[in-house]
Parts: C-alpha cells; sequence; structure tokens
C-alpha cells in the first residue's frame, strides 16, 4: 500500500516479495511455536513520502 501511495522505502528495502521467509522475524516465530502467538517483521515506511 505505501508503494502503491509513492514511498519506495518497502520496494527498496525488498520487502514487495511472495516469499514468506522475508517477512518471518526470527524471535516471533520461536515465540509462535513455544508460546503461541508470534509477529513479522515490520515494514518500514516513510510517512513524509505518503
Amino acid at each position: 500500500m505505501a508503494d502503491y501511495l509513492g514511498d519506495p522505502t518497502p520496494r527498496l528495502a525488498g520487502r514487495l516479495k511472495l516469499n514468506p521467509f522475508v517477512h518471518l522475524d526470527m524471535m516471533g516465530t520461536l515465540f509462535l511455536f513455544f508460546v503461541g502467538f508470534g509477529w513479522g517483521k515490520p515494514v518500514p515506511f516513510d510517512p513524509y513520502n505518503l
């Protein structure tokens, strides 16, 4: 969505991939398996480019 609105930051960071391993956070994935909840990597964006 940020790329669509004019912010190239996610594209330049390589976050527009279909590969799920690009979006996984190691600690969040471990928590998912051991605790039952997890998280992914945040997508960087520049609000001034939106």
